[in-house]
């Protein structure tokens, strides 16, 4: 059995715990169930309904739809009948739509209510339930909406990875092939080494490998909560990704697949990387059954891309993959950006 438990600070005001447990049955001992709400996926929920007995509880819609002001006015309202108050924790039970979601509502209602974390995906708990970052939808714009708030604990079960689907194997690996990428080139060599298949049917895998990406994302999120500099790093693959996400209809997976293979292409036309790279990047990619291309309407795109987070005046941060495992960020004008994203995205 095991069992690693880490306290992150950040910036000496905020802190987050982080368990990883392969005995998802002692977590009723970390919190009061008169004083909890579940908002949990409905899919999860059907396959572990015994779980929530005598729980309270709310469940989330599959998908993106979640992560809409419709729902979090649904959440507020049911909340409000639940009697909930300050003192009530929200845990957040699922994918990264859910826990996206269970932190921006912890944020606000209120004024703010404590919040934790279950993550039952591979991609939630290498990546989305890590940081503090919550959010909601604008329509097509992804995360327009949201705060930093840490969630007071997070408790990563790796055997719930038992009953999750291959695609949702191969979104988790979009972001684990992403912190390699930018940040640890060791982890790129071992993967490089294996199959999806083959990390699939070894179990005694998962825990060390889910411990490393937390603590890669972690120590980036220590250095920069607020995200204004080197947390940046963790977008590599997002602003074309986010731009093609809802508006093609892709998987976050996917998109952020496609996004790190046209992002990394565009920094070779700026030249400010060597062209073996990509192709090395696609091929890692192919090898965990991601998609690295994908038909794109380059002017929906362009001005989607337009709205992206890292956007300042008439500039944007751009994650470059050079060296792999040691990414830089580079500020790039609008108008030079724009004439290598049409260039390349055209070309594909």
């Amino acid at each position: 059995m095991s069992r690693q438990e880490i306290e992150y600070k950040l910036n000496g005001t905020s802190f987050t715990r982080i368990i990883l447990d392969d005995d998802h049955s002692s977590i009723h001992d970390t919190f009061s169930k008169d004083s909890t709400i579940f908002l949990v996926d409905e899919r999860f929920f059907s396959l572990y309904s015994d779980w929530f007995d005598g729980k309270n509880w709310i469940k989330i819609p599959p998908g993106e739809m979640g992560k809409s002001w419709a729902m979090v006015e649904q959440i507020f309202q049911q909340l409000l009948e639940k009697k909930a108050d300050a003192k009530t924790r929200l845990i957040g039970v699922g994918g990264g739509v859910v826990t996206d979601l269970t932190g921006f509502v912890a944020a606000v209602y209120k004024r703010g209510i404590p919040h934790s974390f279950i993550p039952t995906t591979l991609l939630s708990m290498v990546d989305a339930a890590l940081g503090g970052k919550n959010g909601v939808n604008l329509g097509e714009l992804k995360n327009m909406a949201g705060s930093i708030k840490q969630p007071d604990w997070i408790w990563i079960c790796p055997k719930w990875l038992q009953t999750i689907a291959l695609p949702e194997w191969q979104q988790g690996f979009a972001e684990i092939i992403k912190h390699g990428l930018i940040r640890d080139i060791t982890l790129v060599e071992w993967l490089e080494k294996q199959t999806l298949n083959s990390i699939i049917t070894d179990p005694s895998s998962w825990f060390d490998l889910i411990q490393r990406n937390v603590r890669l994302k972690m120590e980036l999120v220590q250095a920069d909560e607020s995200d204004r500099g080197l947390r940046r790093m963790l977008n590599f693959g997002h602003s074309i990704g986010h731009a093609i996400e809802k508006t093609h209809q892709l998987t976050h997976g996917e998109a952020v697949a496609i996004g790190m293979n046209l992002e990394s292409k565009i920094a070779v036309s700026m030249g400010l990387l060597d062209p073996e790279i990509p192709l090395r990047i696609q091929q890692l990619l192919n090898q965990y059954q991601l998609p690295v291309q994908q038909a794109i309407n380059a002017d929906r795109c362009w001005q989607s891309l337009l709205q992206d987070k890292k956007r300042s005046d008439d500039a944007i941060t751009w994650i470059v993959p050079a060296p792999i495992g040691n990414a830089s960020l580079h500020q790039i004008s609008l108008e030079t950006l724009k004439v290598h994203f049409y260039k390349i995205v055209r070309g594909c």
